[in-house]
């Protein structure tokens, strides 16, 4: 028997005919799309080595020899900055160390050399000598009476405590700092006398006021060794 076939069927099987063509020629589209934009990236390519001359091997030379005198430049600019580093902590290492002549004698090993921050603060927190404060005195020109003002106490208590005593933590603090304010500047001023002219005269970038007048706290003698940074630069505010 033959299948007899409706004319639904029929029909489904049109749109699926139909549907097969599409597909097709979507594909076809897209292929063709595809071989457009490839021809056009040849030609562009084409053209853009007709406009770019050909590198001469003088100019291969040259963009080496551009490239090389960079490196150098960087390596010399790199070495200078590496020299200047070397040199400040140099400097900081030397400062350091010649504060230790406004203090001695030292209450800890006599033959540390105090070349860094924290030699320093091992110092304070032990304590300085009497007889540095002394000494002190002596290396700095600063009367006893303001001394004493500094430290917080009267010329006959500082005169009656015995040299190897140690003194406070807050006391002892302040007589570092002015050791390495006054190692400072020595170094701007080349020497101590040339120094404490300045500590006494009045100061336009401190208000007309004396520099000796800051000696009494931390932060004063902080201001006072930027105030002596930015003058060993040339730099005046």
């Amino acid at each position: 028997m033959s299948k007899t076939v409706s004319i639904r069927d029929l029909v489904q099987k049109g749109r699926q005919i139909i549907k097969r063509i599409e597909i097709t020629k979507k594909k076809h589209s897209v292929t063709e799309k595809r071989k457009k934009q490839q021809k056009e990236a040849i030609s562009l390519r084409k053209t853009n080595a007709e406009l770019t001359p050909p590198l001469l091997n003088s100019d291969v030379e040259e963009i080496l020899s551009l490239s090389l005198s960079r490196k150098v430049d960087a390596k010399i600019e790199f070495l200078g900055a590496a020299a200047e580093i070397k040199k400040l902590k140099n400097t900081k290492t030397a400062r350091l160390t010649s504060a230790k002549k406004f203090l001695t004698p030292y209450p800890y090993p006599k033959k540390k050399k105090y070349e860094t921050d924290d030699d320093y603060i091992t110092l304070i927190r032990g304590g300085v000598l009497k007889k540095s404060i002394t000494h002190l005195i002596e290396a700095t020109e600063i009367p006893v009476a303001e001394m004493a003002d500094i430290m917080e106490t009267t010329p006959r208590k500082l005169a009656a405590i015995k040299p190897d005593t140690l003194m406070e933590k807050s006391q002892s603090e302040k007589a570092v700092n002015i050791a390495r304010l006054y190692a400072l500047g020595e170094e701007v001023f080349g020497s101590t006398e040339e120094f404490n002219k300045w500590m006494n005269g009045r100061v336009p970038a401190l208000g007309k006021k004396k520099p000796k007048e800051y000696l009494d706290t931390t932060t004063g003698i902080n201001m006072l060794m930027d105030e002596l940074v930015r003058m060993q630069h040339g730099v005046y505010s």
